[in-house]
C-alpha cells in the first residue's frame, strides 16, 4: 500500500458520505481563496469571481482551504 492509500483507511466513514452530518449546507464557493476576489477599483465594492465550483455544501470548507494555505 501507498502512503495515500494508507493514510485514507484510517480516515473515518463520515468523510466518504455527501455531507456532513449536523453541519449546514448552503450555497459555497468551492474554490476561495484571497486571489478569489476583485474589484474595479479602489472605491469599489470587493467581488467574488471565478464561480465555476459554486455549489452546495459545508461553508466551513470555504473558510478552511485558506486557513490551511496560510498556516502552511
Amino acid at each position: 500500500r501507498g502512503p495515500v492509500r494508507h493514510a485514507a483507511v484510517t480516515l473515518p466513514d463520515a468523510v466518504w458520505r455527501a455531507g456532513t452530518p449536523g453541519r449546514p449546507a448552503t450555497l459555497v464557493h468551492g474554490d476561495f481563496h484571497l486571489g478569489q476576489l476583485g474589484r474595479r477599483g479602489p472605491t469599489a465594492h470587493w467581488q467574488l469571481i471565478d464561480i465555476d465550483d459554486v455549489g452546495i455544501g459545508d461553508p466551513v470548507w470555504d473558510l478552511a482551504r485558506p486557513a490551511g494555505f496560510w498556516a502552511a
